[in-house]
C-alpha cells in the first residue's frame, strides 16, 4: 500500500539547519536515528529534456507517470505532475529490521516517513479524495482520523498481511507526510509544528558529502548492526551448501559493508553515481569480479542495442580504498536507441 501511494504520486537538510532548495516542513519527515535518507528534486528533474522524452515514449500505463491510478489521483486532487516539486524518504533501519522479526505487525512500529513537497496547498478533503479515487480497485478503505488534534486520513488495507498508511498535511498544507506508523506521524507533525528538524549522524552527512555536487537524486544509507548481523547470519547458514557457492560468493563482499551512496543527475542524458564502502579486500575483490564478469557483457549488451561503440563507455566500476565505485552514464541518442517510442 505505501508502495502505491508512493509511486503514484512521484513522477528531495542535514542537521539542525535545512538543506538549500528544502523547506523546514520537508525536513520535519527526518526520522530519529535516521540510517537512511532519500531526496529527489521532482520538479527539476521533470523539467529535462531526458525525462521529458522519455515520458512522451511512455504511452503504456507506468506507476507514478501517466497509470490509470496516478492519472485518476491527479484529477480528483487538481494537482498535476509537475506541482509535486520533491521528495523525501527518512528511515531508522535498525528499527525496521527489529520490528520485521516481531512478526506480521511489525509494519505498525517502523520509524520510516515519506514527504512530498508540493508546489501549491492541497486540502485534506481533495487529498482523501484523490486517494479513494486512485485506490477504488484495490478496496482500500479510506478514513479521516485524529493526529496531535488535527485531521488526517487513514488507509486500511484489504489485505491482511499488508500495512497500512496514516497520511497528513503540513500546516501550510503544502507538504504530504505519508508513515505506516501513527507514532511516527505524530512526532513529524510535532517537529514540524515547532520547526524542528531532527539532526543527523555525522556518519550520515559523510555519506551524502561524498556524493558528487548536487544530484537531483540523492541516497545515503548507513549499514546498520542488524543488517550487518543479517548478513553474517546469511554467510554461515549457506557456507556449507554447494548449490549456494556463487551467491554466497557475492554476500561475503557485503560482510563488511558500511555505507552505500547513490546520486543521479538528468540533463540530455542521465548519469548515475554509485559508492559502497565494503572494506579494502572486498572493495578490490568486487572490483576485479565486476570488471571480469559482468561489466564487459553489459558493455557488449550497449553496444549491440545501440550501434554505438561509444556506448561501452557509460559503465565504469572502480575501487578507491575500501570504496567500490561505479558510475553510468548514457547520451540522449544512446538511450533513444535503447528505449525507441511506443507506436
Amino acid at each position: 500500500m505505501i508502495a502505491t501511494v508512493t509511486t503514484s504520486l512521484l513522477l528531495y537538510g542535514c542537521g539542525n539547519k535545512p538543506r538549500p532548495g528544502s523547506t523546514p516542513a520537508i525536513d520535519a519527515a527526518i526520522v530519529p536515528g535516521a540510517d537512511f535518507l532519500i531526496r529527489v528534486k521532482t520538479k527539476e528533474i521533470l523539467k529535462t529534456p531526458f525525462v521529458k522524452e522519455a515520458i512522451e515514449k511512455q504511452k503504456k500505463k507506468t506507476a507514478g507517470l501517466n497509470g490509470e491510478q496516478s492519472e485518476a489521483f491527479f484529477n480528483a486532487t487538481g494537482l498535476t505532475k509537475e506541482d509535486i516539486e520533491s521528495l523525501l524518504i527518512s528511515a531508522d533501519t535498525d528499527n525496521v529490521y527489529a520490528e520485521v522479526k516481531k512478526g506480521k505487525n511489525a509494519f505498525d512500529h517502523m520509524n520510516a516517513v515519506v514527504a512530498f513537497g508540493l508546489g501549491k496547498p492541497l486540502t485534506l478533503e481533495k487529498l482523501k479524495s484523490g486517494l479513494a479515487t486512485m485506490l477504488e480497485k484495490e478496496g482500500a478503505q479510506i478514513s479521516e482520523i485524529k493526529i496531535n488534534n488535527a485531521a488526517a486520513i487513514h488507509i486500511q488495507s484489504p489485505r491482511p498481511d499488508a500495512a497500512n498508511v496514516s497520511i497528513a498535511l503540513s500546516q501550510d498544507q503544502k507538504i504530504v507526510y505519508a508513515t505506516i506508523n501513527q507514532e511516527s506521524l505524530k512526532e513529524v507533525l510535532k517537529r514540524e509544528e515547532n520547526g524542528n528538524v531532527e539532526k543527523l549522524s555525522e556518519a550520515l552527512i559523510s555519506v551524502e558529502k561524498a556524493l558528487p555536487a548536487d544530484p537531483q537524486v540523492r541516497m545515503a544509507f548507513l549499514a546498520s548492526e542488524t543488517i550487518q548481523q543479517n548478513i553474517m547470519e546469511a554467510i554461515n547458514t549457506n557456507k556449507d551448501n554447494p548449490g549456494a557457492a556463487m551467491m554466497l560468493g557475492f554476500i561475503k563482499l557485503l560482510q563488511n559493508l558500511k555505507s552505500v551512496s547513490l546520486g543521479m543527475t538528468f540533463h540530455s542524458g542521465a548519469e548515475l553515481n554509485m559508492a559502497a564502502d565494503l572494506g579494502e579486500e572486498e572493495a578490490q575483490q568486487a572490483s576485479v569480479l565486476l570488471n571480469t564478469m559482468v561489466i564487459p557483457m553489459l558493455q557488449a549488451n550497449l553496444v549491440k542495442q545501440t550501434g554505438d561503440e561509444t556506448a561501452a563507455d557509460a559503465l565504469k566500476v572502480e575501487h578507491d580504498g575500501t570504496t567500490l565505485k561505479m558510475g553510468f552514464k548514457i547520451t540522449e541518442k544512446q538511450m533513444g536507441l535503447l528505449s525507441p517510442a511506443t507506436p
